[in-house]
């Protein structure tokens, strides 16, 4: 037995160690765990690209190009096998290959994460990363008509249906398989509203309800055209009274007289 005096400096020093213990079991936990990361990129990694440190620990399943050539529809390239993909026109030196005499023979790399993924608050799961690897020819961002040139070596955040041009070849690639991070913002009712009136319009004057002097905008199908009248039986469709009324004033329709 320890004297009276001396409880308190025993339980001090029992308590330091046991600390002590815990903070060294912890940083071995941590230590097989980044052990453990690590293994698992490297079997994921690119034989022919170094993992970046702030990729993601494993791929987003589902992750895919849909190719399309002036419109129609080609292939689908799955991305989601490794962490990273690099493309280009040399066979021995890329994971997928992109046959164009524009394309370099290293030309670009997907990277699944993204620098800003180390923010504890993001889905870093989640992000996939484009980098174009100093290419001759270039990579594009395409929006509509107009393409923008991606700078080199600086990763840029790929969002679900970004359109992706390499060098000069007419092949587009669509991402698919990347979930919207954030909230998405609705349309405003009017918008809808004024949208939903147009699909409508044009559904049933290509069916030959309507008139072409209802909206000029729409070309002629060369179908027998029907009366108005026509309008009601097809609002009625609808089952609801309500609907099918808001559905005639949307399509410039009158409300029929009980």
């Amino acid at each position: 037995p320890f004297p009276s005096s001396l409880l308190p400096a025993v339980a001090s020093t029992s308590l330091k160690m046991a600390e002590a213990e815990a903070a060294e079991v912890a940083t071995k936990d941590a230590a097989n765990d980044d052990d453990d990361v690590s293994k698992s990129k490297a079997k994921l990694s690119s034989k022919y690209f170094e993992t970046p440190s702030w990729a993601s620990s494993t791929p987003l399943k589902g992750l895919h190009f849909e190719v399309f050539k002036q419109g129609q529809y080609l292939a689908k390239l799955s991305m989601d096998d490794q962490l990273c993909l690099v493309l280009g026109r040399q066979q021995n030196a890329v994971d997928i290959v992109l046959d164009h005499g524009s394309i370099s023979r290293r030309h670009a790399v997907i990277v699944h994460g993204s620098p800003q993924s180390n923010d504890k608050d993001s889905k870093k799961d989640d992000n996939v990363c484009l980098i174009d690897l100093s290419s001759s020819h270039g990579t594009y961002v395409k929006e509509g008509s107009h393409r923008k040139r991606v700078k080199p070596n600086d990763p840029v955040v790929l969002t679900e249906g970004t359109c992706l041009e390499f060098g000069e070849s007419s092949r587009s690639y669509y991402v698919k398989g990347i979930k919207p991070s954030g909230e998405i913002i609705s349309e405003k009712s009017s918008d809808r509203n004024e949208s939903a009136a147009a699909g409508a319009k044009r559904k049933y004057y290509e069916a030959g309800y309507l008139n072409t002097k209802d909206d000029k905008a729409l070309s002629s199908t060369g179908k027998r055209l029907k009366p108005k009248e026509h309008w009601e039986s097809t609002a009625k469709a609808f089952g609801d009274t309500a609907k099918h009324e808001k559905f005639l004033r949307l399509l410039g329709g009158k409300k029929k007289k009980e």
